[in-house]
């Protein structure tokens, strides 16, 4: 009992690490637990602990660690006979390997995660399930079927209320719109999303639905609201600290420079202030 105590008491103190960005106390304490919850019979809260660690790992892109901790967390939750959080961390697998651009097996793992909801009749995983192959599909370059998976997503995550899955949906169809250059459904989907961002203050997101704004600005050569827009990105990004996203905004920024400076020159639009 005093290990089972222990255990949840460092989870908790390790979600709360991660919250307040401090990883390594983070994982510290997620290893701790992990090491406690060992000691016992208890492979559910043992799921729940390796489920985190494998969060924790794909947030430090550690594909390595997050892969077997995910690995890990499937196979407790199984054990535990909860296909619910197993299928959850199916689609953590399969996000981890979308980011690593291995495709097929996203999809494949994604597919299973759905599969086992609809068995369980799982009225909340099946739209996550499906979110997340759109987000597969979105990577792959698979437009048709991404925009098949976010708008059926989109559709239940509006009527069930979901505010996170509406919002992530609707970043996905804005990108999907964008990259098929239909620029208006693009932008309306964009600000659906940044109106209900800007209500949670969820502040990386906002970045990211503002350089997908300024890229649809540029190419409708609305100049002035495209480098406003990454202005804004920029700031957002460098004040979180989070340098994945600032070379695309330093990229998107001299190709604006750049396409105003050509039409310029041709006398086809404006010069730089």
């Amino acid at each position: 009992m005093q290990d089972w105590k222990f255990a949840c008491a460092s989870y908790d103190l390790a979600h709360a690490y991660v919250l307040g960005n401090d990883y390594p106390q983070a994982e510290a304490s997620y290893i701790e637990a992990r090491e406690a919850i060992n000691r016992t019979w208890d492979k559910h809260q043992l799921g729940h602990i390796l489920s985190g660690l494998g969060d924790l790992y794909a947030l430090r892109n550690d594909h390595a660690k997050a892969e077997a901790s995910y690995t890990e967390a499937r196979e407790a939750f199984a054990l535990a006979g909860d296909q619910e959080c197993a299928a959850h961390n199916t689609i953590q697998l399969g996000m981890l390997y979308r980011r690593t651009n291995e495709c097929d097996k996203a999809e494949a793992l994604c597919k299973e995660a759905r599969d086992t909801y609809v068995r369980i009749r799982s009225v909340r995983g099946i739209p996550h399930a499906t979110l997340a192959l759109g987000h597969v599909y979105l990577r792959r370059g698979d437009y048709r079927e991404a925009q098949a998976s976010y708008t059926e997503a989109y559709d239940v995550f509006t009527r069930t209320g979901d505010n996170p899955c509406i919002i992530s949906s609707a970043m996905g169809l804005g990108h999907v719109y964008r990259l098929c250059d239909e620029y208006d459904k693009a932008e309306a989907m964009y600000i659906k999303a940044h109106t209900s961002l800007v209500r949670l203050r969820n502040k990386r997101f906002i970045g990211i639905v503002l350089l997908g704004l300024a890229g649809i600005r540029e190419k409708q050569q609305r100049f002035t609201e495209a480098e406003q827009n990454l202005k804004d990105a920029t700031a957002i990004f460098s004040e979180l600290e989070w340098d994945d996203d600032l070379p695309e905004c330093d990229a998107q920024i001299k190709s604006l420079h750049k396409r105003i400076n050509s039409l310029a020159e041709t006398g086809e639009g404006p010069e730089l202030e």
